[in-house]
């Protein structure tokens, strides 16, 4: 319903990827993936790079079909990743995973769409926090549309009727003539 969507997700996947291996090489001692959801990255790359910390912060009912699917791995096999439940639409990042003098690098990707302004707000207004370490973050978001919504481009009402069944709609998006002026 969605032509190229399997290819966008790639490239997307691996362009946020070769960011974090990027940052890494330049000594990122720390990795944390909010709302993680399914991906896998801070898990394949917690193996190859096991001296850095990493985090993911998710709700807690994804979180936990992730840790069940980790418990067929052997305990001492398993990815050093330190998982933190947390309901992003309703509440923001633990003040203590900020308060880190670890240079550290900060996935949001697949996440900001489905939150309120405020909230997409409040969760970037967080960030700053982490200035006294050398912080990148990166993260997607949804264009708006000429109509003022978030969502695909062009429009599959298949997809809109699939998310707004899973209660999982579309919610903020940004113009990215406008998105720089805003983040500052």
């Amino acid at each position: 319903t969605l032509p190229g969507i399997a290819e966008h997700y790639a490239h997307r996947k691996a362009w946020i990827e070769a960011r974090c291996r990027a940052a890494i090489a330049d000594g990122i001692e720390r990795v944390i993936v909010v709302g993680a959801g399914f991906d896998t990255l801070a898990l394949r790359l917690a193996e190859e790079f096991p001296a850095g910390e990493w985090i993911e912060v998710d709700h807690p009912a994804t979180q936990g079909a992730k840790r069940r699917a980790l418990e067929s791995i052997e305990p001492d096999r398993r990815p050093a990743v330190a998982f933190i439940a947390a309901d992003l639409g309703r509440e923001l990042l633990p003040a203590a995973l900020l308060d880190s003098p670890r240079s550290t690098f900060v996935v949001m990707e697949g996440l900001l769409m489905y939150l309120e302004a405020a909230r997409v707000e409040a969760l970037l207004r967080q960030l700053p926090g982490l200035s006294r370490s050398n912080a990148r973050v990166v993260f997607s978001f949804m264009e708006r549309g000429a109509d003022g919504r978030a969502g695909f481009r062009p429009a599959s009402r298949l997809i809109d009727a699939w998310l707004a069944w899973r209660r999982e709609p579309f919610v903020w998006a940004a113009h990215p003539a406008t998105l720089e002026p805003w983040l500052e």
